[in-house]
């Protein structure tokens, strides 16, 4: 395959984009666009798109997580246009890869160590050591929203920001006491029972949600648990000044089924504790807005494993492995205006970092000492708008960020870009150069006996860097259409990887490799029912890279009439690449796939609202699977119901 170089692309995209920006002329200038009334319905599977300086986000509403029955954050994100998830169990993650993963446009796939963040209110959680997220420790029940970043946006995020997934968390917006209580049950055994109480007073807003799932799973040793409790407090301290103090607990056990006629004496086990805590003070005005976020998260991820086939000198036994972590730091953000100018500054350090005990059956006990790494990064971002005729606009912008690290060198990243905005067009090409820098686990296998020989080669290991362009633009045909279409590229270099034994173990960056793609996503919307359709294209000029399927193909539809709601989508997925990291495995694929979705429900209003529904998965029955030799459920139902007040 023709690998296109950096200035290649450049030239074609300058092209492309002044052959949109002519169309955008042309079509303001012989049309006038009237919009109709908005609808409040919402779209299915992404809500909305905004286009920002800092980069494009793709929404997903509130609305969205009931209407597909979301329980947790790869239900709630599998059906993204270039998004891809990886599972074993109905309900539990096992582990924070295979059993449990999030994928971004092939990114995400190098762990341990993840190149995309997870985050709450812009705040990342992930293990200490491992430097990944722990999808059982983002509890779904939080998610007032979740912004999807697909792109990086180095000098907004900072580490690990290849891409993001970002929980924007439920207060309480409504004066008075409102709550609610929802339960289901449904295939395998799978129940789920939460509650939810809110209260707003006056400067004073409280939010308390818990919930418990749960489910023997579809296969023997699929079954898992999650438990998550969240609170947030909200004080209005002055007109300008407001205080909030976020909590965010959760417990979880999973087990691994194994591939298909693979037998242990044990039953491999992962369970996680996790307790986030975040205070955020905020002061705004018409001139500037400032905030500041401390944040503290402290958790443990205790990993049951059968330790075949090893390595000498150990025998075939169970292993313990018992992580410790406990993350903390601050960010800090100053924004303003000054006339067509607008910037901000800000500052974010991080320590992070634990300990890790492994217990053999038979052989002597490895326990590796507490390691943190610090990470201080101060940024700058400004943009430029510049008013044209016709009501269109220029935004140009650009930033920069350093970051300084304890253990790894100094590094600069940045990005720049620019919109062209019509009445109903945004138009937008963005360049950006982002780092991700190695976790606490090179530390870990540093101390390793042999086989591994790492040693003290970890510390000359380089932070792996993404360069990225993005085009695309975002039409309003009118309120009912809209279409959002983009090509992308990035450029890989460094990337982290782990090489496990036999004959040696080692951690190394790869070199490069370079992925491209197009997406485009097209919303439908009229007063009662709205359709969205997304599809995406992606490729890479390397055979290395998992988690790449070269189409993805989604459609949603939702329906409101009176009481009754109705919301089905289908998806489907062509072959990929996939690799389990933890253990150096080589790449193996997985068949194409595609499932149907759908959810009825039936509302009653009055002084108790109540809502019974009977939401379906994989309606067709189709066989599928993320990891080789882990089939899925088949069609798997769910009765429920709802009272809110």
């Amino acid at each position: 395959m023709q690998v296109v170089n950096p200035s290649q692309i450049l030239k074609h995209t300058v092209s492309l984009l002044t052959v949109i920006i002519g169309a955008n002329l042309s079509f303001a200038q012989e049309s006038i666009v009237e919009l109709d009334p908005v609808y409040s319905l919402s779209i299915p599977i992404v809500e909305s798109s905004t286009i920002e300086s800092t980069g494009r986000s793709d929404w997903i509403s509130g609305d969205i997580l009931q209407a597909i029955q979301a329980n947790d954050l790869t239900s709630a994100l599998r059906r993204v246009p270039g998004l891809t998830i990886s599972r074993y169990n109905p309900v539990g993650a096992y582990g924070g890869s295979d059993g449990g993963g999030i994928f971004i446009r092939g990114h995400g796939s190098g762990r341990p160590g993840a190149d995309i963040a997870t985050m709450i209110d812009g705040v990342p959680l992930f293990v200490g050591v491992w430097t990944h997220p722990l999808i059982d420790t983002l509890s779904i029940d939080m998610a007032d929203s979740i912004e999807v970043i697909k792109s990086p946006q180095p000098v907004r995020r900072g580490n690990m920001s290849f891409g993001a997934i970002n929980i924007r968390p439920k207060t309480a917006l409504v004066q008075g006491h409102h709550g609610g209580l929802e339960t289901s049950y449904g295939h395998f055994d799978t129940s789920m029972v939460k509650g939810l109480y809110a209260f707003q007073q006056d400067k004073l807003g409280v939010l308390l949600s818990g919930s418990n799932r749960q489910s023997d799973g579809h296969r023997d040793n699929a079954d898992g648990e999650v438990q998550a409790f969240y609170g947030n407090l909200n004080y209005a301290i002055s007109d300008n000044w407001t205080f909030s103090a976020l909590a965010s607990i959760t417990d979880s056990t999973a087990n691994d089924p194994e591939p298909i006629g693979t037998a242990l004496p044990i039953t491999e086990n992962y369970q996680t504790k996790n307790r986030f805590y975040l205070g955020k003070i905020q002061y705004q005005s018409s001139q500037i807005v400032f905030d500041l976020k401390l944040h503290v998260e402290d958790g443990t991820g205790d990993w049951l494993q059968w330790h075949a086939a090893p390595p000498p000198p150990f025998p075939s036994q169970s292993l313990q492995s018992t992580t410790d972590y406990l993350n903390y730091g601050m960010k800090s953000t100053l924004r303003g205006q000054a006339g067509s100018i607008d910037w901000s500054v800000g500052f974010d350090w991080d320590r992070f970092g634990g300990g890790l005990t492994e217990t053999y059956s038979i052989s002597p006990t490895n326990k590796f000492e507490e390691v943190y790494f610090e990470l201080a990064s101060p940024f700058a971002f400004v943009s430029h708008t510049i008013e044209l005729q016709n009501n269109h606009s220029l935004e140009l912008s650009g930033g920069v960020r350093f970051q300084k690290h304890s253990e790894f060198e100094d590094h600069y990243s940045g990005q720049v870009g620019m919109i062209y905005k019509t009445s109903h067009t945004q138009s937008y090409l963005q360049f950006s150069q982002s780092a991700n820098y190695p976790g606490v686990y090179v530390s870990v296998f540093g101390r390793r006996p042999p086989p591994w020989q790492v040693k003290e080669n970890w510390r000359d290991l380089d932070v792996e860097t993404v360069q990225h362009i993005e085009l695309g633009t975002q039409i309003h045909l009118n309120n009912a259409w809209t279409v959002d279409c983009s090509i992308f590229q990035d450029e890989v270099k460094d990337a982290i990887r782990l090489v496990t034994p036999p004959p040696s173990g080692y951690i190394t960056n790869i070199g490069s490799y370079q992925t491209q793609g197009m997406e485009v996503m097209i919303r439908f919307q009229q007063p009662h029912w709205s359709l969205f359709s997304g599809l995406t294209w992606m490729d890479s000029d390397s055979s290395t890279v998992p988690n790449l399927p070269k189409f993805m193909g989604t459609i949603g539809f939702h329906a409101q009439r009176g009481p009754w709601m109705f919301a089905a989508d289908f998806q489907r997925i062509s072959s990929q690449y996939v690799s389990n990291p933890r253990f150096g495995t080589a790449l193996q694929s997985v068949d194409a796939y595609q499932m149907l979705s759908a959810k009825i429900a039936y509302t009653t209003e009055g002084s108790l609202n109540w809502e019974y529904y009977l939401s379906g998965e994989n309606l067709l029955n189709q066989p599928y699977e993320y990891r080789p030799g882990y089939p899925m459920p088949g069609i798997s139902l769910t009765l429920g119901a709802k009272l809110s007040w």
